[in-house]
Formats: C-alpha cells, sequence, structure tokens
C-alpha cells in the first residue's frame, strides 16, 4: 500500500483550494480551503496544512486560455509551484481551464445554495484537478 498522499491545488489570489487522494491514490477528496489576504502568506499557509500529511506530489491546476496562453495568473501559479520546489516539494502543473465552473455545476447539481457554495468551490476544483490527474496516471506515480 502506499504510504505517502497526493496533493492538489487550486491556486486562487484570496482562496487556495485543497485535496488529496486516497493512500491507493484511487480517489481524491476535498481537504481544505485556505484564505489569503496577500501572496506573501500563501506558501506558509500551506506548507502548515501539508505538514500533517506525508506528501510525495503536489499537482497545481494552472490556467490557460483557450488559445493555449497562460496570462498573468498562469505566472503566478508558475512562481507559486516554483515556491513548493524550494520548500522540497516535488510539483507537477496540470491544465485546470474549467475546474472552478465545474466545481459549481457540482455544488449546483447536489443543490447547495450560492451562499453555501462559498469557500466550498475551490476544495472541490482542486479535487476535480487531482481526480482528473489520478485517473490519467492510472495509478502509476514514480
Amino acid at each position: 500500500m502506499q504510504e505517502k498522499r497526493i496533493i492538489g491545488i487550486d491556486y486562487g489570489r484570496r482562496r487556495i483550494g485543497l485535496s488529496c487522494s486516497d493512500r491507493l491514490r484511487l480517489t481524491a477528496q476535498p481537504l481544505a480551503t485556505i484564505r489569503v489576504k496577500s501572496t506573501g502568506e500563501i506558501v506558509g499557509k500551506i506548507c502548515t496544512v501539508l505538514a500533517d500529511y506525508e506528501v510525495e506530489l503536489l499537482v497545481i491546476g494552472r490556467p490557460g486560455s483557450l488559445s493555449g496562453g497562460g496570462g498573468q495568473m498562469a505566472d503566478e501559479v508558475s512562481r507559486f509551484a516554483e515556491q513548493m520546489k524550494k520548500r522540497g516539494y516535488r510539483v507537477e502543473l496540470v491544465d485546470e481551464r474549467f475546474s472552478s465552473r465545474e466545481a459549481q455545476s457540482v455544488l449546483r447539481l447536489a443543490g447547495k445554495s450560492e451562499k453555501q457554495m462559498r469557500g466550498k468551490t475551490d476544495s472541490i476544483a482542486a479535487q476535480l484537478i487531482l481526480q482528473t490527474w489520478l485517473d490519467r496516471q492510472g495509478n502509476q506515480v514514480e
């Protein structure tokens, strides 16, 4: 059985969604939504949450445009990924173009109101990012 977890991250300027894999790396579950006031506190807050887990890999959603470009937010996510690498984490960036919109749809289908969705959308988006990655890997992490 695998012992280390894979963490999914939906990066945002005000909220960061986190999810984690099960020990067999078959499913992703929402973990937490971290609220941030400044970009300077993001890495520290995430590392605090991750300290409770044995983490093998961070799968970070990187936004892209339909034309294939990245933009300012994609550059910010890339800088964040580099900071996490400096903290000793292995990182993989994945396309997350529609994850937040898809998460909102999932919550609406579950009958959640806009007020109930607040704060949950980000961790559900992180779950979708990670589950998509897990499904593509076929449970094969080196």
